[in-house]
């Protein structure tokens, strides 16, 4: 991959996050005030509020493979309202994005030798929207099993038109 192919594909991801960071958001903002510790009865579920903070911080995990550093060990921070899973989300999107932004053509046309340079570190970095993306659609599923409405994304979601 050309640098200027990497980074046309630079300006098509930074495109589809305008449209799917907002979703991610209207996701979050549908989860009932006082339920981000909710999760199904299943041992493997995280509480919603994670989940959903955790599709927000993905970003960091796919920059630190990118920079050739090791994966975070942080522990996210949950949480304690709505307001803050908010907040929180839409600082990590906003991070992403400038982030995004100041890599160097060529770096983004490099491969990304945290997957053995199999990938470009572009290809890499399109994959924190698809991993949000993925998450999502968790967040929405358990909405659903919760009762609540559950927002429209791609089209009507039952609860509201599209």
């Amino acid at each position: 991959m050309t640098p200027e192919e990497a980074d046309t594909r630079r300006a098509l991801l930074l495109q589809s996050l305008e449209v799917e960071d907002g979703l991610m958001t209207q996701m979050a903002e549908a989860i009932p005030e006082g339920r981000l510790a909710w999760k199904p009865d299943a041992a493997k579920c995280r509480p919603i509020g994670e989940l959903a903070i955790h599709a927000a911080r993905a970003g960091r995990w796919f920059m630190r493979m990118v920079d050739g550093l090791p994966p975070p060990e942080e522990t996210a921070p949950q949480p304690t309202d709505r307001a803050a899973l908010l907040d929180m989300i839409q600082r990590e999107q906003a991070r992403f994005i400038e982030r995004l932004g100041a890599y160097a053509p060529k770096k983004l046309a490099e491969g990304c030798a945290a997957v053995g340079g199999g990938f470009s570190n572009i290809e890499v970095l399109t994959w924190q929207r698809d991993h949000m993306i993925h998450h999502r659609a968790q967040v929405g599923l358990y909405l659903r099993l919760m009762g609540a409405p559950v927002p429209s994304t791609y089209g009507p979601s039952g609860d509201e038109e599209a």
